[in-house]
This record gives structure tokens, sequence and C-alpha cells, in this order.
């Protein structure tokens, strides 16, 4: 997938034919976003799937999580991230 829109179209949306495709989340699977904000950009695009704020998932388990822009949204500074980019080895980090 080129952008999170193309992936998230990939697990959850539209079929060939423009039905909506059955998908593989289900009550195991969740994507998390980081505001309501978020979570309306990807009610918008995807046809089903459970989304949720990190609030509204708060006790809650899942087999497979997918965050969204859950980074990208983040108050804190890149550089407070450094930390976990240099545990992931990307050289790519800003």
């Amino acid at each position: 997938a080129t952008s999170s829109s193309d992936l998230i179209m990939h697990l959850f949306g539209s079929g060939v034919d423009g039905t909506p495709a059955p998908g593989e989340f289900g009550a195991e699977q969740a994507i998390l976003v980081r505001n309501q904000a978020a979570k309306a950009q990807v009610e918008a695009v995807i046809s089903s799937g459970l989304v949720l704020t990190v609030y509204e998932a708060k006790g809650l388990e899942f087999q497979d999580v997918l965050l969204y822009n859950f980074f990208t949204d983040s108050p804190a500074p890149a550089s407070k991230w450094r930390a976990v980019y240099e545990a992931l080895g990307d050289e790519d980090a800003p």
C-alpha cells in the first residue's frame, strides 16, 4: 500500500464489484486511533471493522491491533520517539 488510506481500503474496503469486502478483521481485531478526528477519518474510508480511540479500548483485549497514524498524530515531537526508532533500527526516522 502506498498510504495508510490505501492500507485501510485494502483491509476493509469494497470488493471488485463495489460490494463490501468481507475483510479479515472481526471481533478479535481492532484499529486504534489517538483521537475522535482520526476515528472519523478511518470510519469514512472503511465499510467494516472496529475503530476505537485508545481511551475507548482501555481494558479490552484483541488478537490483532492496527495503529492508524498513531505516531504521526502524537503531540510529542519526533525527537521524543528517537528511542523507538533506534530500537527498531530505522535509519529513515525523522
